[in-house]
């Protein structure tokens, strides 16, 4: 059932792009494509089936992730030790981390409570303390200036209303960046190779995720994804993920199995600044704090939600490898402006 929902993901995305067809056309694709997906159950189906299938592995991707943010917290308190400007700041700070794709809260009620705090967010939720939003309207937002997580009335609304009560509010300030963004199963639920490498670049992006080193991100896939595909490999994602023009991440620890990939980067560096960020950046400055959406040297401009990878675009890996029964996955880095 997951496999064929995500076939039918791909083809809405694939007629989404089509050009030889007409608007009118896509439309009636587009319709039969999610009546298909409707009478599998839709995502609802889609994601308690997705539950099923990690209560029967017995395994919990929070399991994996909670002691590297423990390592990571340690080494805080280590550093914060041997330095006595900083002794109370980082390690007495909650770690927060956005959870995209988290169906059922993973970390709700396991007493993790004391030192993090969880986002999670979900298409649609199947626990009461998921965030029911796309990660692209919650990401848009936040680099915005408008944690649709505290502000929940503004999530239940859709996009365009969100965007105009950000604008609307005089008082907003840029929302503190995540120490840690979990992506478990969500890109490869993306149909677009493309979109998979926009999400990437969202959760690098300094608003979203903390700029300064020590900022991870934590990735699971399907083996299948890498191990089996056309167009993609482990070391062709690592090296999208760690492109060191773009999101300065380095993988840290990866766990291999015959169904899952499970991959945790980390910024080893602050964020490269372009030439001409390191030329505009002021302390304090009161535009940036008037328009937290602004940052010159991010791959998304939030103000044309657009993405902008200048001359750092990746393609499919190619030559594609031969195979008849090998999977299309692929992440693609490629500018809004050269996607038609």
């Amino acid at each position: 059932m997951i496999s064929k929902f995500h076939t039918l993901n791909k083809r809405l995305e694939q007629n989404e792009r089509d050009e030889t067809i007409s608007e009118k056309q896509r439309q009636r694709n587009a319709a039969q494509i999610k009546t298909e997906q409707e009478a599998m159950g839709g995502l609802d189906r889609y994601q308690k089936a997705s539950m099923y299938g990690a209560k029967t592995s017995k395994f919990v991707f929070s399991d994996w992730v909670i002691p590297l943010l423990q390592k990571q917290r340690t080494q805080k308190a280590t550093k914060n030790d041997d330095d006595d400007t900083n002794k109370d700041s980082s390690i007495r700070r909650r770690i927060r981390i956005l959870d995209v794709g988290a169906i059922d809260n993973q970390y709700h009620g396991k007493g993790y409570d004391e030192w993090l705090d969880a986002v999670p967010i979900d298409l649609q939720k199947q626990h009461e303390s998921v965030l029911q939003v796309d990660f692209f309207d919650y990401a848009h937002e936040y680099c915005c200036g408008t944690d649709l997580a505290v502000a929940p009335e503004v999530a239940s609304n859709e996009s365009k209303t969100a965007s105009a009560t950000a604008k609307g509010n005089a008082n907003r300030f840029s929302p503190r960046p995540f120490d840690a963004i979990v992506m478990s199963l969500v890109l490869n639920f993306q149909g677009d190779p493309r979109k998979r490498g926009d999400m990437l670049a969202l959760a690098a992006d300094p608003r979203l995720l903390k700029a300064e080193e020590g900022g991870m991100l934590f990735v699971a896939l399907p083996s299948a994804s890498l191990d089996n595909s056309r167009y993609c490999d482990l070391d062709r994602f690592v090296e999208v993920v760690t492109h060191k023009h773009l999101f300065s991440f380095e993988l840290v620890e990866k766990k291999l199995s015959a169904k899952l990939i499970l991959l945790a980067f980390q910024r080893k560096a602050p964020i490269p600044l372009l030439p001409e960020k390191k030329k505009n950046k002021k302390r304090n400055d009161p535009q940036q704090k008037k328009d937290p959406s602004k940052c010159s040297g991010c791959c998304y401009d939030a103000a044309t939600k657009t993405f902008d990878y200048g001359e750092h675009e990746m393609k499919r890996l190619q030559p594609a490898k031969p195979g008849a029964k090998r999977n299309n996955f692929a992440v693609i880095l490629k500018s809004s402006a050269n996607r038609t």
